[in-house]
């Protein structure tokens, strides 16, 4: 089973600014999993005012994602049911009528 991405909370954009800053001092961080322990103090330390500009990147970065699941045309492939699946889940089969010969289409 694939892992979940790490969800995109105010911290995240915290510690994505900080790694550059952690690097240049001399740390060693390959990626968020490292940098998580080094920022949690300083994360702790901030105000609400300086956390709020955290807030609203992951408040506009969960906007842009849910406007990109609706517009977005699905990359899944659907395949239709047919008369077999509908008798194979003992489901009543739709019936489509056609006017112009009366012929019944599954």
């Amino acid at each position: 089973m694939p892992q979940k991405k790490p969800t995109r909370n105010p911290f995240y954009f915290f510690m994505l600014e900080k790694i550059p800053e952690l690097r240049r001092q001399g740390f060693e961080v390959k990626g968020l999993k490292d940098a998580a322990p080094l920022c949690s103090s300083a994360w702790t330390s901030l105000t609400a005012l300086e956390k709020e500009k955290f807030a609203q990147m992951a408040h506009e970065w969960k906007a842009e994602k849910g406007n990109k699941m609706f517009n977005e045309p699905s990359t899944k492939q659907v395949m239709p049911l047919t008369k077999f699946h509908f008798q194979t889940l003992n489901l009543q089969v739709p019936v489509t009528v056609r006017s112009f010969n009366d012929s019944v289409l599954f």
